[in-house]
């Protein structure tokens, strides 16, 4: 088993655009290889975007999303 440390960047869009978040999060991932990270990221749809939910926000939200930017194997 090999470890990966994945760099994301979380974003969230507003109405109003100055109200707009961004965050960058690395976890840290199990997997035998990078072929099973791949897969594993591609399937993961349930992660939390409350790291760049705006509370104070007096607008709509339009959308929160991740962006993988990186991989490295530490392990």
């Amino acid at each position: 088993m090999k470890q990966f440390k994945v760099k994301f960047r979380y974003f969230s869009h507003y109405d109003d655009s100055s109200e707009d978040l961004v965050d960058y999060v690395t976890n840290t991932y199990d997997a035998e290889s990078e072929e099973e990270l791949d897969e594993m990221l591609e399937e993961d749809t349930d992660w939390s975007d409350e790291c760049v939910y705006n509370y104070d926000a007096k607008s709509n939200t339009i959308e929160t999303g991740r962006e993988w930017l990186s991989q490295e194997e530490i392990k």
